[in-house]
């Protein structure tokens, strides 16, 4: 490779391969930082800060849920009328978190999950409505009744809500999990690569650096040996 070449060019062509061989472990370096940062923030987004989403979207739809049996329960105007407020308080606050948390539905098995809460809520809100104008009263007989539908028709709908809620946080997990596992194989496969090239500049280092002093060495001695003949 440097048989034929000037100490000058030696050199030049040396420190080339070698500043190549460095810049690809500097450059596979910075790649692995980046893609274990992107996916970290994409596992945070999407797995870690969407559980806690769902987690404030069930306890918010279980007190919706405590309001209403209030709304109809309550023997008191006022305390029905607090009930009521405490409801739609409950309920905008529900709405938002589920609506967060659709925005990080990622695989198919978390979309067919949220659809199908989705689709269980539109039949909730519109079995829950009439339940409350009849059941929003001071009259025994009215908040009697209302509870009994209540019980009968909306208590079925607001289990399998929240068992779907449940399996779709149960969801988000495993793929969390599956996600951090698969971030520390790439991790330890990269950071092998990074030490592979770096040994490999190493070795080519010190490989070209034992042909260039070779390269000046030789022709050295060749001439100290010229002199001694000459002498």
């Amino acid at each position: 490779m440097f048989e034929n070449l000037k100490i000058k060019q030696r050199l030049k062509k040396a420190f080339a391969i070698i500043v190549v061989i460095s810049s690809i472990a500097g450059v596979l370096g910075a790649l692995a930082m980046i893609v274990t940062m992107n996916r970290y923030q994409h596992a945070l987004t999407n797995y870690g800060f969407s559980q806690g989403d769902i987690g404030k979207a069930m306890i918010t739809f279980a007190n919706t849920r405590s309001a209403t049996r209030g709304i109809i329960g309550f023997d008191e105007q006022g305390l029905v009328d607090d009930a009521m407020t405490e409801h739609d308080e409950q309920k905008a606050k529900f709405e938002n978190y589920f609506a967060t948390v659709g925005d990080v539905v990622t695989t198919s098995e978390e979309k067919a999950l949220y659809q199908q809460i989705s689709d269980k809520l539109q039949q909730y809100w519109a079995a829950e409505e009439p339940i409350i104008e009849q059941g929003a009263t001071t009259d025994a007989t009215q908040s009697t009744a209302a509870q009994q539908q209540m019980k009968e028709s909306l208590d079925p709908i607001y289990e399998d809500i929240y068992a779907d809620m449940i399996e779709l946080m149960n969801t988000k997990v495993t793929e969390g999990d599956r996600l951090s596992s698969t971030l520390t194989a790439v991790s330890v496969i990269l950071a092998i690569v990074i030490v592979a090239v770096s040994a490999l500049a190493m070795v080519m280092a010190n490989k070209l650096g034992n042909q260039v002093a070779k390269g000046i060495s030789g022709p050295l001695e060749a001439l100290g040996e010229r002199f001694k003949t000459f002498a």
